[in-house]
Order: structure tokens, then sequence, then C-alpha cells
């Protein structure tokens, strides 16, 4: 394709001519006529456009089809015969006709702690809902997928002999639905004070509570405050 060069042309451009200096108006050549003509069709061709006479929107669906066909700069474009597919968690996709979207599913509260479904994403929100139970000194606390927590103690003057402690959560037996795991205990000494030297010791424990022996390791008759166990189960 070149500017405007036959006779009267000026420096590429079009002039309308001035008689009075003697100068002709542009004369427009066949080359020139021609070399825009093969430059449109060459337009129309490329989109895959056959030129129809008489109809002006020829160029423009040409044009439109040369957009939709340009993807990635490589002028390539994407067909449309491409699929985009989801995978892992994920769910969706399709060809690329249209649109499409992607989603990731989330669980429920319920779902994470029944801990069965393995197509939803865990979120920070559904995970902390999932944990059930009573955040007091004496509670229990249900983790997804059914381990149980449970934890508090005993406080008073105890000498050396045995001390049943039932699980309580808010006050209310709370025994375990299945059966208690494992207990640890820990003496408690809350007078600071060096006679307080008794320790702690699991004697036995069932779903609904533990036994402790408070072991005087001397002869002195000391006592202990109490004991505080975290126990586990399901």
């Amino acid at each position: 394709m070149h500017k405007i060069d036959g006779p009267g042309s000026v420096n590429g451009a079009f002039s309308e001519g001035n008689p009075a200096q003697g100068q002709r108006a542009t004369k427009v050549t066949a080359d020139w006529l021609n070399d825009i003509q093969d430059n449109v069709l060459h337009v129309l061709t490329e989109a895959g456009v056959d030129p129809t006479k008489g109809r002006a929107a020829d160029l423009l669906d040409a044009i439109d089809q040369r957009i939709i066909n340009v993807g990635g700069g490589t002028g390539e474009g994407v067909p449309t015969a491409r699929t985009i597919s989801a995978s892992g968690l994920a769910t969706g996709g399709g060809d690329l006709t249209a649109d499409r979207t992607i989603t990731v599913p989330k669980a429920s509260p319920a779902e994470v702690a029944a801990g069965t479904d393995d197509t939803k994403a865990i979120t920070p929100l559904a995970l902390a809902e999932s944990i059930s139970g009573t955040l007091t000194s004496e509670g229990s606390a249900e983790m997804p997928g059914g381990l149980i927590i449970k934890w508090g103690g005993v406080r008073g003057n105890y000498s050396q002999g045995p001390v049943y402690k039932q699980f309580l959560a808010d006050g209310q037996a709370s025994p375990f639905p299945n059966a208690c795991l494992r207990v640890t205990a820990t003496s408690v000494n809350s007078s600071s004070v060096g006679n307080k030297d008794i320790g702690a010791q699991i004697v036995d424990y069932d779903a609904a509570g533990v036994t402790i022996y408070m072991q005087d390791p001397g002869t002195a008759l000391n006592t202990i405050n109490g004991f505080d166990y975290i126990a586990i189960g399901w």
C-alpha cells in the first residue's frame, strides 16, 4: 500500500489544484485504487470473510473477526474448541465459546466436624465453628473427626488417698460418648509452701471420670491443694 502518487498529488496527499497558479487537481490512478482494494481484500481473506458486492459490512465483519482471533499476542487466537477443565477440589469449566467459572466448594462446619467429605475445601471459619465445646474451667471440646478433650480439676486440702473426679462441663456431668483413652493429672500447690509434696497418680479412668491417688512420698502427713487433669477420648 502506498500514498497517492499520481499527477497533481502533493507530498503523497490529494490536492484540489489551483488553476490560477497552473496547479492541477490530483488524479486518482488505477494502480493506487488497486493497491487500496488489494489491502482491503487481504483483511477479508485473512478473516475468512467472502467479499460481497453491495454489502457495506464486509470490512467491519473482517475486523471484528480478526479481533476475536487475536490471542496471547501470537495472532493465532484461541480455538473455541479448546476447553478449560477443573481439577482437585475445583469444579466447572468447559469450552471457550463463552466465559467459564471455576468454583471451589467450601465445607460447612458440620461437614468439617464429620470429617467424611473429601471434595470440599475447609475455610478458617468453618474449622473454628466445627469445634464444639465449653471454654470454662471444667469443660469439653470435640474436634473434627470425633476426638474429644476434657479438662478440669479439684481443689481442697487432700492428704494421701484416692480421689474420684467426675468429668464435668458447665457444671454438668459430661462423660465421653464412647471411651476415655488417656488421662494426665498434675497436683496443685496453690499455697506455695514446702510441705505440699504429694503427687497425683492415675489409678483408673473410664468414660465418666478418673480416680487419682494422692501419694505422699514420706511420713510427714503432707497435704495437697488438689489436682488438674486433661483427658482425651471419643
